[in-house]
């Protein structure tokens, strides 16, 4: 084996280090690649556990399904189960101070954007769930429950436009 070439040198004691050695542009390039021996498969348990969310200041107390580790028992992450709890938490939130959800906001997109005029990434944030500003918000509960203010508005936009 000669100097440009790539040379493997393989340990195993727990440990796989493979070392490649490389030339380019006449610089030596080191890769150390590590495979760590694992000596036993974690285990672990889904139960319900009671959280608490901080959102806009308020506290949202939520109970839902979270991954448990076998051995001490603490909550360990689980990214499935815990945007489910996040997702939970935001629900309540909208629910007990009545916010705009995002399947309301996704039935009046195509509107929004153009009247409101908003930029699309706006709404889009809060079709994905984004909570609106105080200030977006009231505007949208106002639009949403009477369809003449709407109408208004929509009126309004299209003769400012002139």
């Amino acid at each position: 084996m000669n100097m440009f070439g790539s040379m493997k040198l393989l340990l195993e004691l727990n440990i796989i280090l493979s070392l490649n050695l490389l030339i380019k542009d006449r610089k030596f390039c080191l890769f150390l690649f590590m495979k760590p021996y694992i000596e036993e498969e974690n285990m672990s348990y889904i139960a319900d556990y009671t959280n608490t969310y901080d959102i806009r200041g308020h506290e949202i107390e939520i109970t839902a399904p979270a991954r448990f580790d076998d051995r001490t028992h603490e909550v360990i992450p689980d990214l499935e189960l815990d945007d489910q709890a996040v997702k939970l938490a935001l629900e309540k939130f909208r629910k007990i101070y009545d916010v705009v959800s995002p399947e309301q906001m996704k039935a009046l997109r195509k509107k929004f954007a153009k009247v409101l005029g908003w930029s699309s990434s706006t709404v889009a944030l809060y079709e994905a769930g984004a909570v609106p500003t105080n200030g977006n918000n009231r505007l949208l509960k106002i639009l949403i429950k009477d369809d003449k203010v709407m109408k208004e508005f929509i009126e309004d936009s299209q003769k400012s436009e002139l």
